[in-house]
């Protein structure tokens, strides 16, 4: 359980995030999705954070 604590300051996720990004891209691609969990649910997040301001910035600018 160390390592959700870990990385979480790392990648500025909450913990659970990390360890339910884990189970479940680890359920879906294995060892794989294991493997690349944290990097993943890193970049979902970073998707859902700009994909509204961008489109509230098309929208000012019409």
């Amino acid at each position: 359980m160390l390592v959700p604590l870990l990385f979480s300051e790392a990648v500025n996720l909450h913990p659970v995030a990390i360890i339910l990004a884990v189970l479940f891209f680890g359920g879906i691609w294995g060892f794989w999705g294991v493997f690349f969990a944290i990097p993943l649910a890193t970049l979902m997040k970073s998707l859902l954070y700009a994909w509204p301001r961008r489109a509230r910035a098309a929208e000012n600018m019409v």
